[in-house]
């Protein structure tokens, strides 16, 4: 037992932390503090001495520092708070990292430790180059991991990965690709378009060359002018005016495509009927049968390139407008009224601009706008 003075009743020997200051009957010395807690979870012992419970000489796991666990056959090292002696306190494959005093995996063969795995990040599509970096890639049903790069297995139904790029998966809707369409590599000709997964011809719009007054005899005599315009200029197939009367719309007397409105130079007007009728068109009807310029109506009115149309812009059939008596009135002195369209914009006013009011039948000229059916 070490004697000393006491400075303060109850005060712990610095020197031995098993040692207290306590009064006596002729002097004041330290004594023992048997039970009471050294550093690092050891305890006192009878003896005065820091050192392990007793629990640990029968081979019961005790603390050390920084929170590593020795097992029985081992001692704690305080000067470096690490286990000494015996066999390692890890398990599972597990080695004491002497940095972090923590089991850790010893990753070899290339592996990197990723949480509590060894993982190959060459090749783990879950962590692909990295911990944590999932292969994840849009519209691909299965993907892969290779020198850390993740990659296509296999692609969502009705998309590709064409462009062999990882970073953007299946990129390619092969239903309505025209570069790959039905598949990778397969290019639609030029004037035609993929439509489920099969190239068909757009359907062609154009705004006629020649103008005409709304004395045309009726629907299907604007139809016929359309129809004359295109075999002119060789088009082929069925074409029909954009026009309506007050009994039937456009919309009941036209084809609802489902492929692409074209112009006569491929560029797109409208992706198919709901597009076409949802009041914005991809670009303005502003080419006629043989590529030109629209015509200069007669009379040249606001410095608007106006067309004949009689319908609003969904197709339907505008109120209050007589058309010209379903465009079959002449020069009869009557007061009629036409609905007409631009040719110039791609917003609603390409069919829906205005409607005149007066008696310009037989007298005013516009062109058609034709679509094929």
């Amino acid at each position: 037992m070490i004697a000393g003075v006491c400075h303060a009743s109850g005060a712990i020997n610095p020197a031995n932390p098993c040692q207290i200051c306590r009064p006596a009957s002729s002097s004041t010395a330290w004594t023992a503090n048997t039970g009471a807690s050294c550093d690092d979870g050891l305890f006192c012992t009878t003896g005065e001495t820091c050192s392990a419970s007793a629990a640990c000489t029968d081979g019961a796991p005790r603390a050390c520092g920084d929170g590593v666990t020795c097992n029985g056959a081992e001692t704690c090292d305080e000067s470096t708070d690490r286990c000494v002696g015996g066999t390692s306190p890890c398990t599972g494959g597990r080695t004491c990292n002497p940095t972090t005093d923590s089991c850790d995996l010893m990753c070899i063969g290339g592996s990197t430790l990723c949480g509590t795995m060894c993982v190959a990040t060459s090749f783990d599509p879950a962590n692909c180059g990295g911990c944590g970096v999932v292969c994840d890639l849009p519209n691909a049903s299965a993907e892969f991991c290779a020198s850390g790069t993740c990659g296509v297995a296999a692609c969502t139904a009705g998309f590709g990965d064409c462009d062999g790029a990882a970073s953007n998966g299946c990129e390619s809707r092969s239903a309505i690709d025209s570069a790959n369409c039905g598949g990778c590599g397969r290019v639609c000709a030029t004037g035609t378009f993929c439509d489920a997964g099969v190239c068909v011809p757009g359907r062609r719009v154009f705004v006629t060359s020649l103008i005409y007054n709304a004395n045309m005899g009726g629907l299907a005599g604007a139809d016929a002018l359309c129809q004359a315009r295109a075999d002119a200029a060789s088009l082929g197939g069925t074409f029909r005016a954009w026009l309506g009367d007050r009994t039937t719309s456009v919309g009941s007397r036209l084809t609802h495509s489902t492929v692409r409105y074209v112009l006569v130079d491929g560029s797109v007007v409208a992706d198919d009927w709901t597009d076409l009728t949802d009041g914005m068109l991809d670009r303005p009807i502003n080419l006629t049968e043989t590529g030109g310029a629209p015509p200069r109506p007669d009379p040249y009115i606001l410095d608007e390139p106006a067309v004949w149309t009689g319908s609003n812009a969904n197709g339907t059939i505008p109120a209050g407008v007589d058309h010209c008596l379903d465009w079959t009135a002449g020069n009869d002195g009557m007061s009629h009224s036409i609905m007409e369209g631009r040719s110039d914009v791609s917003t609603a006013p390409w069919t829906q601009s205005r409607a005149w009011s007066g008696g310009p039948c037989a007298i005013w000229r516009r062109p058609l706008y034709c679509f094929q059916q």
